[in-house]
């Protein structure tokens, strides 16, 4: 199997054992695991300003692919998804834009 492109969803994993700091951080999230953009095209959501050891640039963001759309939290879904912060911007961002 060749290399996989990822620039159709928009993101790759990023480093998981590197340090990441989050200089906006509306979801009180701390560094686990997170997909930073790769595809020109996206529309930003929520720029985290995350500097990490590799410059990354993690952000919430939608993606119009095909006959549909990729919405991508950037970060570890499972570690916010009881955050009340986070339930609002899914309400009035993520399912407004659908």
């Amino acid at each position: 199997m060749g290399t996989r492109d990822y620039r159709m969803v928009g993101s790759n994993f990023g480093c998981s054992s590197c340090t990441v700091t989050f200089h906006n951080n509306p979801f009180s999230y701390t560094h686990h695991e997170e997909n930073y953009v790769t595809n020109p095209n996206v529309r930003i959501l929520i720029d985290y300003e995350a500097k990490s050891d590799f410059d990354y640039f993690i952000a919430a963001y939608e993606l119009e692919y095909g006959q549909g759309k990729v919405i991508s939290l950037g970060i570890f879904g499972g570690d916010i998804v009881k955050n009340r912060s986070f339930l609002n911007f899914f309400d009035n961002v993520i399912l407004s834009n659908i």
